[in-house]
């Protein structure tokens, strides 16, 4: 599962596993120039993004494979 997001063209998804391994609830990152806080829920396996006002913003989650089907040119988070 991954959680995806489109911003003025660009798009990035985020695995739950690569984000399970990050260990945190809260991961800050940037797609396009604008700051990005995304919200991870281990147990309930459900993510959130957010702008950097805290605002929430529309996001996808699906399987691997429908997000790249429609987003051939996505960006992959990797846990540091």
């Amino acid at each position: 599962m991954v959680i995806g997001i489109n911003l003025n063209g660009a798009s990035k998804a985020y695995p739950f596993s690569e984000l399970e391994k990050a260990g945190k609830k809260s991961i800050k990152d940037q797609l396009d120039g604008k700051e990005l806080e995304i919200r991870y829920d281990a147990e309930s396996k459900s993510a959130e993004i957010f702008d950097a006002e805290g605002n929430q913003l529309p996001a996808v989650t699906n399987f691997w494979f429908a997000w790249f089907a429609f987003n051939p040119d996505t960006l992959i988070y990797r846990a540091p």
